[in-house]
Parts: C-alpha cells; sequence; structure tokens
C-alpha cells in the first residue's frame, strides 16, 4: 500500500497503518513531541535554581558533596543498561515504520529480559565495590563514610528499576509519546529535588535522602511498565524470523554504551588538565562560563529525542523523508540558538560581572566566548549523531570517539600549558568542530546525495562560524556597551531577513504570516 506522499508501507494487521513512517514522522508528531521534551527538561532546571541553595544551607558543603557524587552515579550507573534502551527505540520505531506491529512484543520482551539480566550484574558489582567507594576511592571524609556506604547499597537495589525505566522510555519513545514519557520524568525530577529538602526537616543523614530518591525511581519505573502495557500490542504474535537477534541488541547497545563511556571522559578531561598544569582557582574560572553555556544543549536535546525513533522508522523505507528531517532539525536548533549564541559572544563581559563580579568576568568572558561558539557548533550536529545512531550504525560515532580521544589529549594539553584557561577552551572548540564536520560526513553516506541538505547544512555551518568569530573579534574593538547594543541589533536584523528568505520554507513562511496577522489584527480589534 502507498501512502499519499508515495511512501510505501507493510500492512500486518488492521492497525498498521496508524502506525505508518508518515505518521510516526509527521511534523505535527514531532513539534508536540519537542514540546514535551523541552518543558520536560527545563522544568526541572527552573526548581533546581532556587531549591539547591536551601539543601546546600541545610546539609553543609561537604554532606552536599557527597549528595552530589550519589546523584551522578544514580544517572551514570544507567549505562548498565548496556545501550539497550537506545537500541530498544531504533528496533521498534525500525518494525514500526516498516507495519510490522506485531513483531513489536517480542523485540520489547526480548530486550527487557537483557536489560534485567545486565542490571542484576550491575547491581551486584555496585554492592561489592561499595565499601571500597566510601571508604577509599571518593575520599569521602570519615564522619560521613557510614552514610554513604548505606546509601551505595541503597542504590545498588535502585540500579535495576533505573535501568529498567531506561528500556521502557526507550520503547515509549520509539511510539512518539514523549507526552507519557515526560508526564512521569517532569514530576519525578522535580520530586528528585523537593523530596530531599523535605526529609531535611527530620534528618540530614544521607541514607534516608537516597532512600527517598530511590523510593521515586521504583515509583516511577511503575508508573512507566503500566504505560507501555496500555501502548505496547503484547496480545499481537508476529512471525519470529521478524523479530531483531539478541546479536543485533548486544551490536547496537554495545556500540551506544562504548560512546557514552567516552563521551566523558571528551567533557570532562579539559578540567583536570586545568587543575593539574593551571591551578584550581582557574577551574572555577573555566567551569563557571562552561556549566552556563551548556544548558543550550536543552534545545538540541529536545529535538533529536524525538527525530532519533523518526530516523530509525523511515531511513529504510523512505530516506527523503529521513533527509528532510535532518536538514528541519538542524534548522529549527540554528533559529533558536543562534540569537542566544551571538548576545552571549557580544555581552559576556557585561552578563558575567554583573553576575559574579568583575574579576570573574575578567577572567572567564573570553572562555565564555569561545565555548559559545563551541556549543552551537555542537548543537547543530546532534540530528547529525542520532540520525547515524537510528540508521542501526552507532559504530560510526564509537569509533570516532575512540580516534578523537589520543588526538584531543595532546591538542588539549599543549593550548592549555600555552594560553591557560582560553587555550583548553579553543582545544574543546576545535574538536566539537571536527567532530561535526566528521559525523556529517557519515550521514552523507548513508542519505541521498541528491537532496543536497548535507551541503546546504555544512554551509551553514561554516557561515555562522565565521559571524560568531566574527563578532569575538568586535568585542575587542567596540567596548561601549551602547554600541555593542547597536551591534547586535544590526545582526539581529540581518539574521532576521536571512531567515526568512533563505532559511524558512515557503508553507512555514506562510503559517508565521498567517499568525502575525492575525495577532495585530486580535489587537486592532480590541
Amino acid at each position: 500500500m502507498s501512502s499519499s506522499d508515495g511512501t510505501k508501507t507493510a500492512q500486518v494487521g488492521p492497525d498498521a497503518a496508524n502506525l505508518s513512517t508518515k505518521k510516526l514522522a509527521s511534523g505535527g508528531v514531532l513539534i508536540r513531541s519537542t514540546a514535551w521534551n523541552f518543558l520536560g527538561q527545563a522544568i526541572p532546571l527552573f526548581v533546581a535554581i532556587p531549591v539547591l541553595p536551601v539543601l546546600v544551607a541545610k546539609l553543609g558543603i561537604e554532606r552536599f558533596g557527597v549528595l552530589m557524587l550519589v546523584w551522578m552515579a544514580i544517572g551514570y550507573f544507567s549505562l548498565f543498561d548496556l545501550g539497550l534502551g537506545r537500541a530498544l527505540t531504533q528496533m521498534i520505531a525500525r518494525k514500526l515504520g516498516e507495519g510490522a506491529e506485531a513483531a513489536v512484543a517480542d523485540v520489547v520482551k526480548t530486550g527487557l529480559v537483557l536489560m534485567g539480566f545486565a542490571s542484576l550484574v550491575g547491581a551486584s558489582l555496585i554492592w561489592v565495590i561499595a565499601p571500597w567507594l566510601a571508604q577509599s576511592a571518593l575520599h569521602i571524609p570519615a564522619p560521613l563514610q557510614d552514610e554513604t556506604l548505606s546509601s551505595l547499597y541503597l542504590i545498588a537495589i535502585a540500579v535495576p528499576f533505573i535501568v529498567t525505566s531506561s528500556g521502557l522510555t526507550g520503547v515509549l519513545a520509539a511510539y512518539q509519546r514523549f507526552d507519557i514519557v515526560n508526564s512521569v520524568r517532569t514530576p519525578m525530577a522535580v520530586l528528585t529535588i523537593l523530596l530531599p529538602v523535605a526529609v531535611t526537616a527530620l534528618t540530614v543523614r544521607l541514607e534516608w535522602i537516597v532512600a527517598i530518591v530511590v523510593v521515586t525511581r521504583v515509583v516511577g519505573s511503575i508508573a512507566y511498565l503500566v504505560a507501555c502495557a496500555r501502548v505496547v500490542p503484547w496480545t499481537k504474535r508476529g512471525d519470529r524470523s521478524h523479530g531483531l537477534t539478541v546479536r543485533e541488541f548486544v551490536r547496537l547497545g554495545g556500540w551506544m554504551t562504548l560512546s557514552n563511556l567516552l563521551s566523558p571522559f571528551l567533557v570532562y578531561m579539559d578540567r583536570f588538565v586545568i587543575a593539574g598544569f593551571v591551578s584550581v582557582v582557574a577551574v572555577a574560572y573555566y567551569s563557571t562560563p562552561y556549566e552556563v553555556i551548556t544548558k543550550f544543549w536543552i534545545v538540541p536535546g529536545a529535538i533529536v529525542g524525538v527525530l532519533f525513533p523518526a530516523f530509525a522508522a523511515t531511513f529504510f523505507g523512505d530516506k527523503k523523508r529521513t533527509s528532510f528531517l535532518l536538514a528541519q532539525g538542524t534548522k529549527y536548533v540554528f533559529l533558536a540558538l543562534f540569537p542566544l549564541t551571538v548576545g552571549v559572544v557580544i555581552f559576556a563581559d557585561e552578563a558575567l560581572g554583573i553576575w559574579l563580579g568583575r574579576e570573574f568576568a575578567a577572567n572567564s568572558s573570553r572562555v565564555l566566548q569561545i565555548l559559545a561558539v563551541g556549543v552551537l557548533i555542537n548543537s547543530l550536529v546532534h540530528p547529525a549523531t542520532v540520525l547515524v545512531q537510528g540508521a542501526g550504525r552507532p559504530d560510526k560515532v564509537a569509533k570516532l570517539h575512540l580516534i578523537e580521544l589520543p588526538l584531543y589529549l595532546p591538542v588539549l594539553w599543549y593550548l592549555t600549558i600555552r594560553f591557560g584557561i582560553e587555550g583548553a577552551a579553543v582545544a574543546w572548540t576545535l574538536r566539537v568542530a571536527i567532530d561535526a564536520a566528521l559525523l556529517y560526513s557519515a550521514a552523507s553516506f548513508l542519505l541521498p546525495r541528491k537532496e543536497g541538505a548535507l551541503a546546504r547544512i555544512a554551509f551553514s555551518v561554516i557561515t555562522v562560524s565565521g559571524v560568531l568569530v566574527g563578532a569575538f573579534f568586535i568585542t575587542e574593538i567596540i567596548t561601549e556597551i551602547i554600541y555593542k547594543i547597536v551591534y547586535y541589533i544590526s545582526v539581529m536584523g540581518i539574521f532576521l531577513v536571512v531567515a526568512w528568505l533563505k532559511i524558512l520554507l515557503e508553507s512555514e513562511r506562510t503559517i508565521v504570516g498567517t499568525r502575525l496577522l492575525a495577532a495585530f489584527g486580535g489587537t486592532r480589534r480590541k
């Protein structure tokens, strides 16, 4: 059967058409899912800003530092899913895109069994090494070691639920049910922030705070399971030859896990090099602008979480649609972040001065400007990364990280020794720029060349980088705030004209124009 846009979908049962590639990757579905993802990430962030200082005051610096390590461990130990949650999303989305919904139940059950086994191994490992972590490896102060040990045992108990949640959210993501995912994940994230504050009214002992967080995770896991039971057609039984083998699960999940293990080294190595070869104070001057500017990743994160299952659903049957989605995803990341990034580059010194003082601004403003360029380039490559993974080739991403690591370290070391924290920022930005070029090259071999989307994206990235670098050097010449404001308004004026004439599609211009006319018309009627 052919859909209205010519896409062919296999018919396996009467509901196959309802889960066609066209529906799973339609613009309306993707926009709604992106909105859910953005809210799901933004709301906990806004809650944390005022709450965390309260928690610091109640716990004290040392106990709060240990709690941060525990929270980090809860997130990091989700790696025990061995990438199978992401693999589940890719495999199920591919089946749905092919119209083989009846095969999904077997895929889900196989994946969850594998994840259950992996989580039990991980939980056992944490339980065994918990005394070593609490008493030696993490350098926990002696008065807090017993609390930390009990907390680690609780985390070991929670690992199966954390890993299972990863798999269940992967299933829901394949069905583009990000409304359900975020309806569970957002309250769970908010409670993870608020409940520890409530517990401190009774006790500041870490094991009680961690216990309430673990209970929250368990409840969330149960909620995901109930949701999946309603979404997945468990009663349908397809030909098992349509199901994907354990070997394929392990192959996809293994490469994704390798990427997840290498990424923290690439992300955090600069901090260790700065501490070792400059100073610990320099780490603060570098880390603060880094943590601020990388919050921009909320935007591409919301978009690519939706694009990943859409790529998996369309790649094997409609590569033209895949190419279109890549171009659209990259475009919307650019439209959202370019104005913000230009503003950061131009007003970095003033913003840091108001927020943290003139001394901090003098040491960190250049770092913020350089990293802002790198974060935008890195954000633009997020869609290409998930395209390669969604196409079933996560090995390309993992191999790229393997190649990058030994090349990045000497460059980072040299530039940090030579130019300090600004050199470290340059090294990081160069790495993500090269990473972007290589990932888009990998994507170019997977998509039809005639579409020209990748060439347009590459040209846009180069142009945008040039504009930002130009703005960087302009701030050396223009120091008065009023001239900077004029310069920013001028750049934004050009940006709006180019976006309207060259970036937006005719259909998008029509929608925007209609809504603007309606808004102004409504104002006049009032």
